[in-house]
């Protein structure tokens, strides 16, 4: 028998309107369920033995991590189909656009993955990531039906706004057919596996709108863009960045006859060394830089990919450099001054961190010097967050009448406690901590009017309300209104320092809501506003790296038997099960000293644990880290030698 299951379209606005859908549904396009069984026969589940009996066991379990699916490429056929068919589903059940980019992001080049955007160009509802792995591990024809049929009735979907601030218009949802924006990195498999997603969005009934190869940033304004009914072509992005870095860039010009002129012009001019690591982001940073010019924006971009040898995310790229604290091994970083300003990507320029190679010390010897040649002096995601919070915060006082915005930085447990501290006590913000991923920190960055968030791996963004965005466009109306009028009456000279001050500043805040990716953190869009902070700043690295000094810390891991033993609360900041291994944990904090913390969290997707460990010096660190994960091997089960 045919199944046909109807999508109900549902528009976006008030509650009212959402109470009417749900007592009013009206079907406009529907989905042929056994069309879409014969056609996932073309992309069958693999098989432990190898074989594509379907009787065989399947050869793994597909979790949904973080952001989407991540494993080797040849294991991912029929994830892939079915990640289309979600996507498909979730732009009916929504009445928006969807999207879907084919990425593992900062995983080895062998590996591929998806990341599923969802109509607000955030990431989909906790529920509808369980339901998507539901269907990635069906097996077999009414495993399939089922699951297919839980995403296609999920009513809650009508209630979904995606966003503490309503990020999509109502007037532009509801648009017909369903549509599902599909994107990949540079991987070789890429290809491929997205012929296999636009083939499940086709056999769910959706139209596919394939853009080739884009950042996962980009995917994600694009499918913002699209449903707020703003220009959502790759050139409007770049336009969009681009502007918004030329308004700032003029800003902290128009004060070069200033006592500081001299520095901030060789801080304007300095070149900045950028680690592409390989992949999509190359390209892409190649066109903005064109757009900018030299002059505007000198990059110098390494590791863009292309030549024998050169493999995506291999010790080079961000999650390289933020891990290990070194610079890539690749792209002629070694050869570079200390002091060099230099920003690693990763492999789909969702995530930055800026660095520079250490100064030598005096007393080092020089097998000292050559052994850490490789050390640098790492701005990872607290730093630019901390930057990004200091200055939007300074903006919003010199305007003069948006002091009262509330501005708040999020975190998580592995953020530094230096930088904790200093957004608390030197500027006087609140700080939140949420489990770690983008998808806990965006929605309580969404609960202020301006909202940073960046994990320590540099992936983050700052999230300004719509309220608080038309609070800064009212202000600087009034504040152009105000000039022009004080010219008429006066003549120009009349205007004031403080008038002066304060159309600055909103100048710069209406720039930077521009210059910031709204949807999601994004790298490009990070180069651009870390490099207009610091221009407006005077600043130059050591003048960043002074606002505060990281507390030594350490990452390590510990493989158990099963990583579910492990519960967490607070954040995962402390562990409610095995019993006693936090009360251990607390007691190997108090020995380390006063500064000192720990916590250990079981792995999304590894049967792993991993500890992180910030004392006073790096002895102590060290020492904590080990007794840690002494406790962790001891008390949840842990694998081999103990540590």
């Amino acid at each position: 028998l045919t199944f046909i299951v109807r999508f109900r379209r549902r528009d976006r606005g008030s509650p009212e309107a959402r109470a009417r859908r749900r007592s009013h549904h009206h079907p406009s396009s529907a989905m042929d369920v056994a069309a879409f069984l014969a056609a996932s026969k073309a992309h069958p589940p693999p098989r432990a033995d190898g074989s594509d009996d379907p009787s065989s066991p399947p050869m793994t379990t597909f979790a949904y991590g973080t952001a989407g699916f991540r494993l080797p490429a040849e294991l991912l056929d029929s994830t892939m189909f079915r990640c289309g068919a979600v996507a498909a589903i979730r732009s009916a059940a929504t009445g928006a656009a969807t999207g879907v980019v084919v990425t593992a992001s900062h995983n080895p080049e062998r590996d591929n993955g998806a990341k599923l955007v969802d109509f607000h160009g955030g990431m989909l509802p906790p529920r509808w990531e369980a339901m998507a792995e539901a269907l990635a591990n069906a097996d077999g024809d009414a495993e399939t039906t089922a699951a297919l049929e839980a995403l296609i009735n999920d009513d809650a979907a009508a209630d979904d706004d995606g966003s503490a601030h309503h990020h999509v218009a109502a007037a532009v949802a509801g648009s017909t057919p369903p549509t599902v924006y599909l994107a990949r990195d540079t991987r070789a498999s890429g290809e491929a596996l997205a012929a296999a997603v636009r083939s499940g969005i086709a056999a769910a009934g959706a139209r596919c709108v394939d853009l080739g190869l884009m950042t996962t940033p980009q995917l994600h304004y694009v499918v913002y863009a699209a449903n707020r009914g703003m220009p959502c072509g790759e050139e409007d992005y770049f336009e969009r960045l681009a502007g918004a870095f030329k308004t700032l860039a003029s800003s902290s010009t128009a004060t070069a006859g200033d006592e500081d002129a001299d520095d901030r012009t060789e801080i304007e001019t300095e070149t900045v060394f950028v680690d592409c690591a390989n992949g999509v982001g190359a390209a892409k940073l190649r066109t903005l830089a064109s757009l900018l010019g030299p002059e505007m924006l000198p990059l110098s971009l390494r590791n863009v990919g292309g030549e024998p040898g050169d493999a995506l995310n291999d010790r080079v790229g961000a999650d390289f450099v933020q891990k290990e604290k070194r610079a890539p091994t690749r792209g002629g970083f070694d050869a570079l001054p200390p002091g060099a300003r230099c920003v690693s990507v990763d492999g789909d320029a969702d995530r930055l961190v800026y660095f520079t190679k250490k100064r030598a010390r005096a007393g080092d010897d020089d097998d000292d010097a050559d052994a850490d040649a490789a050390a640098v002096s790492l701005f990872d995601g607290d730093k630019i967050a901390s930057l990004i919070a200091f200055h939007v915060a300074d903006l919003l006082r010199r305007s003069g009448c948006l002091a009262a915005l509330r501005v708040g930085v999020v975190q998580t447990a592995y953020a530094n406690g230096a930088s904790t501290a200093f957004v608390q006590e030197s500027l006087g913000l609140e700080t939140r901590c949420t489990p770690t991923g983008v998808k806990h920190l965006h929605p309580v960055a969404e609960s202020f009017d301006v909202g940073v968030y960046f994990e320590a791996n540099g992936h983050g963004t700052a999230v300004f309300s719509d309220e608080a965005t038309a609070a800064i466009d009212d202000a600087a109306a009034r504040c152009a209104a105000d000039a022009d009028a004080a010219e008429t009456d006066n003549g120009p000279e009349t205007e004031t320092e403080t008038e002066t001050e304060s159309s600055k500043a909103l100048r710069e805040l209406r720039a930077l809501t521009r210059a910031i990716n709204p949807a999601v953190g994004d790298a490009l869009s990070g180069v651009l506003v870390v490099e207009a902070i610091l221009r407006a700043r005077g600043c130059g690295l050591d003048d960043w790296d002074a606002l505060y000094r990281d507390l030594p810390s350490r990452q390590s891991k510990v493989s158990v038997r099963d990583r579910a033993a492990i519960t967490t609360t607070d954040a995962e900041r402390r562990a409610t099960t095995p019993e006693g291994m936090q009360d251990a944990i607390d007691a190997a904090v108090r020995m380390a000293g006063s500064s000192a913390r720990a916590f250990a969290r079981p792995s999304g997707t590894e049967d792993v644990v991993r500890v992180y460990a910030e004392a006073a010096t790096d002895a102590e660190a060290d020492a904590l880290a080990r007794e840690v994960c002494r406790i962790v091997h001891a008390r949840a089960g842990g694998v081999g030698d103990p540590p």
